[in-house]
């Protein structure tokens, strides 16, 4: 018997957590008391970059309901937050990571307007053969504007040490 429990073959039919993961340690069992800790969110888009400028009338639909989440755990934790963006299926050779981190006195607005002015900044620098009219070519902004991808991760830290530095965000 080690902390987790006695040690069991593996059965093939058992649910995924048991299976891959064993049995959770007896100290963390579901009536432990839930804490104050940290908080994550994570926005998967599954429809095309299209649909969301389609549908909502914004390039920015993924970062904006990323705001969203990121507002509904600012109870987790309000000594820093952070947010990256990843862009799947991506030309070699281009950005297709973007991420902002802040330990402002009120870090999620900080993160959020400073992803913005970077969106912005870049769609305002938009080269002419990118622009249509009064808007710029969908391909063009997906590939060169950050915060545009399909994949997000945020999170809000609860500082549980003396060190609230940017590093630990």
């Amino acid at each position: 018997s080690s902390h987790f429990g006695p040690v069991r073959p593996v059965d093939a039919r058992a649910p995924f957590r048991t299976r891959f993961y064993g049995r959770l340690p007896r100290s963390r069992s579901m009536g432990d008391e839930p804490h104050h800790e940290c908080g994550f969110a994570l926005l998967r888009l599954l429809k095309p970059f299209e649909y969301y400028e389609e549908k909502y009338g914004t390039r920015f639909f993924g970062l904006n309901r990323m705001y969203l989440m990121m507002e509904k755990q600012r109870n987790r934790g309000q000594d820093g937050c952070g947010i990256a963006n990843v862009k799947l299926d991506m030309p070699p050779g281009t950005r297709y990571i973007n991420c902002e981190k802040s330990i402002d006195r009120d870090p999620i607005k900080d993160v959020f307007e400073r992803a913005q002015l970077m969106a912005a900044e870049k769609l305002g620098r938009a080269p002419p053969e990118a622009k249509r009219g009064n808007s710029v070519d969908t391909t063009w902004v997906r590939e060169n504007v950050p915060f545009t991808g399909e994949l997000f991760l945020g999170h809000v830290r609860y500082g549980t040490d003396s060190d609230n530095s940017i590093d630990r965000c």
